[in-house]
């Protein structure tokens, strides 16, 4: 009785290891209870190191878990390591045997595993790529409301990829998944019919399409809204407003703002003041080695607040709060690595100083190292946790 009062106990705080900062006694509780067998306790700490909440973010300690949750039988650890093995994420990449391990998980018949499956059928870079066995399970995952499988099956239909070619469907399951508000649905249904394809063309209504999409931030959407806007199609002849257009659209990935537009102040500390009796104040704090201090200070150069402000200062002070566990001091230091404002660029150390500010307690840093770090070869963020958890 009391060893299972100590897994849910464990259990429980994973579950909010979003808003209360796990114990070491929780984590250890969780490790020994998946250590004597308990599937759910290794498929929690497994997705514990996968997602680096409150812990080093690490792959290949999440993936060893995640496997031992998968024989046991777990269908969630089964779709989840086998999206690590399709990714080659802490372990080698192997899309054949993700390949099986994401269709035990669909035996289920959950529309998610159905849809991963799909996924992986579509896209696979082997001779395991099958449309038609793809088709087969967006159809069956669509069956059950799953949007993102009504939309994969319908792009399917409209280029007749694993399916005869069928415009009317592809047109109807758009529209089926248009209502709830899908980017890339409304984007795709306003393609066809700027083109006729299957219907009849229809500029008006894709303008308001890819405007729709265009304002839930689909970068696609931007590129076609311009392109009616050049040409006068749909929408008043507005060259000028195409060319915004297409600006936003090449600026709407994770990387398109330089980090330096998206610091962060630590609202503990209260307004930032640039008086010179502050920043005098600060200065002193900072050469004392008061992490606060060196904060203020940096934020004082990077906002221009102080004569010959520079990046390059900014850098050196956010370093030694970094170091001193400043956690808003982590996630400026990793996106400045991340954009090469005042340190040489370098991915890895973007990735290790986010990750490390993630644990330290800053809500917005998770996000943004997944957001940043979207582009990295898996090499380089296995070496970039590796640094994190050497630094723990």
């Amino acid at each position: 009785m009391k060893q299972t009062s100590a897994i849910w106990i464990a259990i429980g705080f994973v579950m909010l290891a979003g808003t209360s900062p796990m114990s070491a006694q929780s984590l250890a509780e969780l490790t020994a209870a998946a250590q004597s067998g308990h599937v759910e306790s290794q498929l929690l700490l497994g997705q514990t190191y996968d997602a680096g909440i409150e812990v080093a973010q690490d792959y290949q300690e999440a993936a060893k878990w995640i496997e031992m949750a998968a024989k046991a039988g777990s269908p969630e650890a089964q779709n989840l390591f086998g999206k690590y093995h399709f990714a080659g994420r802490g372990v080698e990449q192997n899309q054949s045997l993700a390949i099986e391990w994401l269709s035990r998980a669909a035996e289920t018949g959950e529309a998610q595993y159905l849809y991963d499956l799909g996924i992986a059928l579509q896209t696979a870079e082997t001779g395991d790529k099958d449309l038609e066995a793809a088709a087969e399970k967006f159809a069956s995952a669509a069956e059950s409301g799953h949007v993102e499988a009504i939309v994969s099956l319908a792009v399917l239909f409209q280029g007749g990829s694993g399916v005869e070619q069928d415009f009317a469907e592809a047109d109807r399951l758009y529209r089926l998944a248009a209502r709830t508000g899908h980017p890339r649905a409304m984007n795709n249904l306003g393609l066809m019919l700027a083109r006729g394809e299957g219907v009849a063309q229809n500029y008006e209504a894709a303008a308001e399409l890819f405007q729709a999409a265009a304002d839930l931030g689909l970068k696609e959407a931007f590129r076609n809204l311009g392109v009616l806007y050049e040409n006068g199609f749909g929408v008043p002849l507005d060259e000028t407003r195409a060319h915004e257009l297409y600006r936003q659209a090449s600026n709407s990935g994770p990387l398109s703002q330089s980090a330096d537009q998206k610091f962060l102040f630590d609202r503990r500390l209260g307004a930032f003041s640039g008086t010179s009796e502050a920043l005098e104040t600060y200065e002193k704090s900072a050469r004392a080695g008061d992490p606060i201090g060196q904060f203020l200070l940096a934020w004082a150069h990077l906002n221009e607040a102080v004569p010959d402000a520079s990046p390059f200062v900014a850098a050196k002070w956010l370093t030694q709060a970094a170091e001193r566990g400043h956690a808003t001091s982590m996630t400026n230091l990793g996106m400045m690595y991340f954009s090469g404002v005042g340190v040489p660029q370098d991915f890895v150390l973007g990735y290790m100083w986010l990750t490390l500010a993630s644990r330290a307690g800053e809500a917005t840093a998770l996000e943004l190292r997944d957001q940043l770090g979207m582009a990295m070869p898996r090499a380089q963020i296995n070496e970039a946790q590796h640094r994190a958890k050497s630094r723990f």
